[in-house]
């Protein structure tokens, strides 16, 4: 595998929904297993994404989608003068681990 074969990239989680379906899939699953139905909010997912407040940043093998990690920017919960960016969900597939 050559680093020049990854791509790093900003995705509107909207467009990539379908592709990434059977990776957030995978994902739900290593935690916490096939007992806890993967049931995700795309509605508020995307009505979050058209307000401007989700942020995916995606990885790339090959042009295939192998990871991401997705942002909500949202006012802090104690200050609320400061807007952050909280990570909510950070993947990558097990074979392009290493450590």
């Amino acid at each position: 595998m050559s680093l020049d074969d990854y791509k790093f990239n900003i995705e509107s989680a909207v467009q990539i929904i379908d592709e990434a379906y059977d990776l957030w899939q995978e994902h739900h699953n290593e935690p916490v297993g096939e007992n806890v139905k993967f049931l995700p909010d795309f509605q508020k997912y995307k009505a979050i994404e058209n307000a401007g407040n989700l942020r995916v940043y995606t990885v790339r093998y090959k042009k295939k989608l192998i990871g991401y990690s997705v942002f909500m920017v949202v006012p802090h919960h104690h200050r609320v003068q400061v807007i952050q960016a909280e990570n909510t969900l950070f993947f990558l597939t097990k074979e392009h681990r290493k450590g």
